[in-house]
């Protein structure tokens, strides 16, 4: 009995679940907007980029703000309030904990100079030929039940698209705390299969 159960159990699993009626989605929208920055030659998106993708799925995110130097992210901080969060933007460097490139939970614009001027010390140091856009400028999320995610779509030579999903935050590290899965081939044979991560 435990087997047939078993069975029925992994068989629900593999079944695309349905969507939500009050879902909205401009799935067009979402694929202009990917095919433009593939066009450009992106290879990754940081917070900014991929927030009109999520809006487009009716995804909700942290408002985000661009902010070119220590000064003018003051003022952005001072404009949204405190706390906030600063995070360098650099397609050169993926991993932004690898340079202590997010300074979290800023309460006073000298904490935010102080950061932002150590971010871009600690980058010029640790990776000189680095293309620095700038930082992101977030209020800290306050939200009950809110969770930080960090979701990545690779093409492995092996399996093809993989999607991989897991906790946000500094400490991410590819293939830890999280899953990876390979990309299904078609929406009617189910939305993930695979092995999770470790």
């Amino acid at each position: 009995m435990h087997m047939v159960e078993y069975r029925r159990n992994q068989k629900q699993l593999r079944e695309t679940p349905a969507l939500p009626s009050n879902l909205t989605s401009n799935t067009a929208e979402a694929h202009n907007l990917l095919q433009r920055a593939i066009a450009e030659g992106a290879t990754s998106l940081d917070t900014h980029e991929v927030q009109p993708i999520l809006h487009a799925y009716g995804l909700h995110t942290l408002p985000t703000w661009i902010a070119s130097d220590s000064a003018e992210a003051v003022h952005i901080a001072e404009q949204i309030g405190y706390p906030v969060a600063l995070k360098l933007r650099s397609p050169d460097i993926p991993h932004k904990s690898e340079v202590q490139g997010v300074m979290l939970y800023l309460r006073t614009a000298s904490e935010v100079q102080q950061a932002a001027n150590a971010i871009f010390d600690r980058v010029k140091m640790a990776w000189p030929q680095a293309r620095i856009h700038g930082l992101l400028v977030q209020s800290m999320a306050n939200r009950a039940g809110a969770q930080e995610l960090r979701v990545v779509v690779e093409h492995d030579p092996v399996f093809g698209p993989l999607i991989m999903l897991g906790e946000g935050g500094v400490e991410w590290r590819p293939g830890r705390a999280g899953g990876r899965r390979a990309a299904a081939a078609q929406h009617e044979s189910g939305a993930l299969s695979g092995d999770s991560g470790h």
